[in-house]
């Protein structure tokens, strides 16, 4: 999974999640976006803190 860091964005817009593959179409992730919210909430968190 990765993310594209947009830093002149508000806190809680400069960061798209997305992946290189869609690893979980059978799941109902039809997109390389991160679709659900825990994962993402974990991910930008764990982000967040890397780069304060």
């Amino acid at each position: 999974m990765g993310f594209n860091l947009y830093v002149n964005q508000p806190f809680g817009n400069r960061i798209e999640l997305t992946s290189l593959i869609n690893i979980r179409p059978r799941v109902g992730n039809k997109s390389m976006e991160v679709q659900d919210d825990g994962i993402r909430t974990r991910m930008q968190d764990i982000i967040e803190r890397k780069i304060s």
